[in-house]
């Protein structure tokens, strides 16, 4: 079985050696994955990508996303893999990818609600966030704003994300950032998952270190 969360950071670490080493190898093996992962699980008709892994109805993959929905974890990994290999290949259909995944989270995940799981038409699939995602995504999206042909667009989206979730998902008695949480919509109360992960403390000292150079009102 194949997720396509693995081959976002599989490429990205080929593309690691190719800068190292200049060994085409490294470079041809990111291609040939990033081929095989497009011509497999792109969706042609709603953009974005759907898991390489075979999934029946009910089940969830090995990250915890229903069959048939997307999510903004992989979508956000596969970003930043497809601006390291956009940089050194110049292909084109990576960068096509690049631009459509960048316009899917600024537009229905960044100026939206934040929600982390999708079903295929980009719909909210349910009122379910994860901050950690957030802030890396916001960070990831800071550092690729002069992709955009509005970069300021780009960095006000990307601050609110990281706002919000500092903001939203800030343990204020013992500090540091929740895992997650589900919204209820009727009382706009929220259902923590009052637990804390090392990589959720890392891209928030990322995400607040940017969000203080680029937007220090906040």
């Amino acid at each position: 079985q194949k997720h396509l969360h693995g081959t976002a950071y599989a490429i990205q670490a080929c593309v690691a050696v190719y800068r190292v080493t200049a060994n085409d190898e490294a470079l041809d093996l990111a291609l040939a994955g990033f081929s095989f992962m497009d011509r497999n699980a792109h969706d042609e008709r709603y953009g974005g990508y759907l898991s390489l892994q075979p999934l029946m109805p009910g089940e969830q993959d090995n990250i915890g996303t229903p069959a048939g929905w997307k999510d903004i974890n992989v979508h956000s990994d596969l970003f930043e893999s497809f601006m390291e290999l956009g940089s050194v290949s110049g292909d084109p259909t990576v960068r096509a990818r690049l631009h459509e995944i960048l316009d899917i989270l600024l537009t229905v995940f960044a100026e939206g609600d934040g929600n982390y799981f999708y079903l295929p038409d980009w719909k909210p699939a349910s009122l379910y966030v994860r901050y950690g995602n957030m802030l890396q995504t916001g960070a990831r999206l800071l550092d690729a704003r002069d992709l955009h042909e509005d970069p300021e667009r780009v960095t006000n989206a990307a601050s609110r994300l990281i706002a919000t979730a500092l903001n939203s998902g800030w343990d204020t008695q013992y500090g540091g950032v929740w895992y997650g949480a589900t919204i209820n919509p009727e009382n706009n109360t929220k259902q923590l998952e009052r637990d804390k992960q090392w990589w959720v403390q890392f891209e928030a000292l990322k995400a607040a270190r940017l969000l203080a150079a680029f937007k220090p009102e906040y």
